[in-house]
């Protein structure tokens, strides 16, 4: 079970005739801490932050002993008077209500082993999904746009299970590419040098539980966003979780 404070979006705001500003925040990452066939994973979070809420899902399964697969769905809307998102360059300092609501639907699969010391696991997924961005700002109009984004997560996994608690630590980063399509606003840009954002996503996560009978863990992680091109948008730099 997870808990999260923030999600990921991913949006695309016409703003004024010449300029597309973006905004991308990460979402947490699926380490399932996998070792061997038939274990799996349940995971709900929930969007604990004061702009953001909505529910995430994301389960994983060994159908192997070396083969997982991995899926993440998510609904998020956002209500807020935002002032920190400088949305156009004469920006004037002044909040503005902003509406974002968006969909993300991803899989992946991967490869998991235990290393010589069966406390460590390593893990790779790799996948992609497709998502939808709608964006309502009470002074600019409305845009909504399309997107899709791939991935590939490293991960590297201390799952102690001799206690009577587990506990379990990750370190993992997924290198992500993110491109939108079906832009849809009341102009016409040029897009095709802004389609694509590549990113690095250093995370650490912590794994408590499970709860006596109860098969239930709780996870916390910090997950950090950099950008590796130049791309025109404003990121938030981490997320909570």
């Amino acid at each position: 079970m997870k808990f999260i404070s923030s999600v990921p979006i991913v949006t695309v705001a016409s703003l004024t005739m010449s300029c597309v500003p973006f905004y991308y925040a990460p979402n947490s990452q699926n380490v399932p801490m996998l070792k061997e066939k038939g274990e799996g994973i349940v995971g709900f979070a929930a969007d604990l932050g004061s702009k953001k809420y909505g529910p995430e899902f994301n389960p994983a399964v060994a159908i192997s002993d070396h083969i997982a697969v991995t899926t993440q769905l998510f609904v998020c809307q956002s209500n807020e008077n935002i002032l920190e998102l400088d949305l156009t360059p004469s920006h004037t300092g002044r909040p503005e209500l902003t509406t974002i609501n968006e969909k993300l639907n991803e899989v992946g699969i991967g490869y998991f082993t235990k290393l010589k010391n069966e406390d460590f696991v390593f893990e790779l997924y790799s996948g992609g999904g497709t998502g939808k961005i709608d964006i309502e700002n009470d002074e600019q109009g409305s845009v909504s746009s399309r997107f899709y984004r791939f991935y590939m997560q490293p991960s590297l996994s201390y799952i102690n299970s001799q206690r009577r608690k587990e506990v379990s630590f990750s370190i993992s980063s997924r290198f992500a590419q993110v491109n939108y399509y079906n832009l849809s606003a009341g102009f016409k840009e040029d897009t095709k040098d802004k389609s694509s954002l590549l990113l690095a996503e250093p995370a650490f996560t912590f794994v408590i539980g499970p709860f006596g009978k109860v098969p239930l863990k709780i996870r916390f992680q910090h997950c950090l966003s950099f950008r590796l091109n130049n791309f025109p948008l404003y990121t938030e730099r981490h997320a909570l979780s």
